[in-house]
């Protein structure tokens, strides 16, 4: 996907150049990739810049000479506009469908447009001379010219592998929320954020009707993409989302190109992403590649400043990654312009959560949430505020608090960090995540919400004799965390004087400790128990599963290596951003 970058300068202070721009946006390319040179836009004081651009997916219109007395203006946007968008770079206008990151601006205003579920994460920043807009932190220190550590950011990292809803590593920057508008008027110099509260249904039943509509809602949407899919794939596994969506595209005549990663091991599995994938294909005839993931040549240090680089900080998930983003460079090599991702806004398939198991379900674990004698207790670390707008109100319902976690907290904070590290390779539509398709599942009865039932009701009538996967395709976690050159690694950072930044005084010290006393990984018997439930519920039915699965509460085990494995991350990224914000030193305002 193109990386988005705006900026607006105060009048009357000196204005950031388009070639400060640029420079910012080829830093951000990846080295093992051809440079793609960044698109440009300036128009009416705004400069606008697209870092790593594809062909499609990437939106630019200038409205610097409007016929009819039109304010001159501009806009922006990168991801999916789908269907007929309208004047979607008019300020103030009705948020346009599909799934994007977008800008627009006139003499007055400049605002930032999330999508209804922010599945493209658009951070900003303002100053006494400027107001910074991107889809990268990693920009905006390079244009503000030094970088300030927000101490939450690595609370919330070592405790939950993610940034949170609401943090970013730069005490200055923030986020627009899902379905808001982060609005600058260029008169006051103040941003104003305009948020959308989601209303949710409350008939009561099982209504076959509902459940109609929301499957012509998922029908619409498929045929509203606006893609050439002959140069973008569908990633499909063996679960619910791709296939609602393969099946959707043929419906409306189209056949995508489908891929699926996976490692050479999980072909031997029959319940596995990529066996059950090539039943999918072949059921829907549909050309279906499947792409590796082998352990990359270049090493595992390259590997790790490719992901850093990438993900900036957003999550933990390397996993997918191992091949040092081979998989991803060699689809955009072929000309492939982007991935149609199955990211769903459905909510839990399984049972339903308490208040604070849906905190820690999005990213908001705190060391807090540990018990006692855990290793993050001896950190010393910052505790980060649980954001108003995602705390449940005395008169919500808790199913209803669950499905808005889903929507306003997994897939910005979850989802969305997953699919930043393919930013800088190929472009992201996620048409489950549609305005359209949103809207109609909230106003289902409660009944059809609970456990995703309507949606689960579609995807069955889809293809009632293929299973659904139980087993991921990816290199498990686990058995990353116990390699020798990873734990090396990691010691050595740990031990390094950059290590002080995140973990303070004695702070490395207590992570080595607790490495040192977890050889062999040794479990309580709540842990193994949990886990082995986990494994077997891998292998059941979903709905019997959700009846076995005792209601376990508290985060996830989090083990000492992969504590240090996530201090190791957060080190190498803070050092990435330390280089960024002197990147620039020298080039012209």
């Amino acid at each position: 996907m193109g990386v988005l970058i705006v900026v607006c300068s105060r009048p009357g202070r000196p204005a950031i150049v388009a070639e400060r721009l640029r420079s910012a946006a080829l830093r951000l390319a990846p080295p093992e990739m051809p440079l793609r040179e960044p698109l440009l836009l300036e128009t009416a004081g705004v400069v606008a810049a697209v870092a790593n651009p594809t062909d499609e997916g990437v939106w630019l219109h200038d409205n610097e000479d409007p016929p009819g007395g039109d304010t001159p203006g501009g806009g922006a946007a990168v991801g999916g506009l789908f269907g007929d968008n309208g004047s979607w770079w008019h300020a103030k206008s009705a948020a346009p469908e599909g799934t994007y990151a977008l800008a627009r601006w006139d003499a007055h205003v400049v605002e930032l447009v999330a999508d209804i579920c922010g599945s493209r994460t658009i951070w900003y920043a303002l100053t006494q001379d400027v107001f910074l807009a991107s889809t990268s932190q990693r920009a905006l220190v390079m244009l503000l010219g030094s970088f300030e550590l927000l101490p939450e950011a690595t609370a919330c990292f070592l405790s939950s592998g993610t940034l949170g809803p609401t943090v970013s590593w730069d005490a200055r920057i923030r986020r627009v929320p899902p379905d808001a508008r982060a609005v600058l008027d260029r008169g006051s110099w103040r941003v104003t954020v305009h948020e959308t509260v989601p209303e949710f249904g409350s008939a009561t039943g099982e209504n076959e009707v509902e459940v109609g509509h929301l499957r012509e809602a998922i029908a619409t949407t498929c045929g509203d993409l606006n893609l050439d899919l002959e140069r973008w794939v569908l990633p499909l596994s063996g679960g619910h989302d791709s296939r609602t969506i393969l099946a959707f595209l043929v419906q409306n005549g189209s056949r995508p190109r489908c891929v699926t990663w996976t490692t050479r091991a999980s072909l031997r599995n029959p319940l596995s992403d990529a066996s059950i994938a090539r039943v999918l294909a072949r059921r829907y005839h549909v050309e279906h590649e499947l792409l590796y993931l082998d352990a990359s040549r270049d090493g595992l240090e390259t590997t790790l400043q490719r992901f850093v680089a990438a993900n900036e900080g957003r999550n933990d998930e390397i996993a997918g990654y191992l091949d040092g983003f081979a998989l991803w460079r060699d689809l955009a090599l072929a000309g492939v312009q982007g991935i149609i991702r199955g990211d769903e806004p459905f909510g839990l398939h399984r049972r339903r959560m308490s208040v604070d198991d849906g905190r820690r379900h999005v990213g908001g674990a705190t060391p807090d949430d540990y018990p006692e004698g855990h290793p993050l207790h001896s950190l010393e670390l910052a505790r980060p505020s649980w954001p108003a707008r995602l705390q449940k109100s005395p008169q919500e319902q808790l199913s209803d608090y669950c499905h808005r976690l889903s929507q306003q907290g997994f897939l910005p904070t979850v989802l969305a960090g997953l699919a930043g590290p393919k930013a800088l390779y190929l472009e992201t539509v996620n048409p489950l995540a549609s305005r359209l398709i949103v809207r109609t599942a909230r106003l289902l009865p409660p009944k059809l919400r609970d456990h995703a039932r309507a949606y689960q009701r579609i995807v069955d009538g889809l293809n009632p004799f293929v299973p659904y996967s139980r087993f991921a395709s990816t290199l498990p976690v686990p058995d990353l965390l116990v390699q020798p050159d990873l734990l090396e690694l990691c010691v050595r950072e740990l031990v390094s004087p950059a290590m002080q930044r995140i973990l303070a005084g004695d702070g490395p010290l207590h992570v080595l400790t607790a490495m040192s006393s977890a050889t062999g990984e040794r479990r309580d018997v709540r842990t193994f128990l949990k886990a082995l439930t986990r494994e077997a519920s891998d292998a059941l039915p979903t709905r019997l599963a959700v009846e076995l699965a005792p209601p376990w509460r508290g985060p996830e085990s989090l083990p000492a290596a992969k504590l240090a494995f996530r201090a190791l991350l957060a080190s190498r990224t803070v050092s990435l951003f330390e280089e960024d914000a002197w990147a620039l030193a020298g080039s012209a305002q």
